[in-house]
């Protein structure tokens, strides 16, 4: 099920949260499910398109 618009991010942040936190747990991604593995590495290419896409709506953020 999808997240409210309204709350999508706040909610979707603390699930990735949460997944930070199991990769923390782990020393190998072989000690996730091959469903859960699949599953991150679907994740972890979002998340590259997701900065991708932050950074060229919020070019400040990269700056230092």
């Amino acid at each position: 099920m999808s997240n409210m618009s309204y709350c999508r991010f706040e909610n979707t942040h603390e699930d990735f949260v949460d997944c930070l936190d199991a990769l923390n747990e782990i020393s190998s991604l072989n000690n996730l499910s091959e469903n859960e593995q699949s599953a991150a590495l679907k994740m972890y290419k979002v998340a590259q398109q997701y900065i991708e896409r932050y950074e060229e709506l919020n070019p400040e953020v990269c700056q230092d």
